[in-house]
């Protein structure tokens, strides 16, 4: 019981031990140099704690058996950033996705994958809202466009699907039928 340290592999903890196990508040570095610090229970990660992976990509949040689980922050190697709920380690829940480029996202994430709800905004000053599936824009949505042009309708794998309506700014409305984002009737 109590602090101490552990060496293995080039693997090293320091912090508490409660029956020979990382228990507690500790440090473990492995041979990379990849750490976290935090909470301890039975040799796993468990409770609040920092992972830092790669020198770059780093998690800051709650963790269960060694997985991101509960509420986190996520910065990732390709500098994109997450806030929100995890699940057996993946992005499940409400979030929100800020992309390098400055788009953002807010809505539904399933296994890691925008997926339900959302709604972004295109660093081109465009937004959506809508459903998406399986991390594209799928489903009924409506999209902005900056000089305040809407479409409202059906989208499948980001391209115009079904049926749709043009709304323009003066109220003028065109109702359309496309297929892969081409005007049918």
């Amino acid at each position: 019981h109590g602090p101490g340290s552990w060496v293995q592999n080039n693997n090293i903890y320091f912090g508490n031990f409660c029956n020979d196990e990382f228990s507690g508040k500790g440090l473990f570095i492995n041979p990379k140099g990849d750490y976290y610090f935090g909470d301890w229970n039975h040799n796993k990660c468990n409770g609040q704690g920092s992972l830092v992976v790669d020198e770059i990509e780093a998690y800051q949040g709650d963790f269960k058996d060694n997985k991101k689980w509960g509420e986190g922050i996520e910065n990732l190697k390709n500098l994109d950033i997450y806030y929100g709920h995890f699940y057996n380690g993946e992005k499940n829940g409400n979030g929100k996705y800020i992309f390098f480029d400055g788009s953002a996202y807010e809505g539904k994430f399933n296994n890691s994958k925008i997926d339900g709800n959302g709604k972004i905004k295109f660093n081109d000053g465009k937004k959506y809202v809508g459903e998406f599936q399986n991390g594209e824009i799928t489903g009924n949505g409506e999209l902005s466009y900056e000089n305040g042009v809407k479409f409202k309708g059906e989208y499948i794998k980001e391209k115009k699907q079904g049926n749709g309506e043009y709304i323009w700014p003066d109220g003028k409305i065109f109702k359309g039928k496309w297929k892969n984002n081409i005007l049918e009737q």
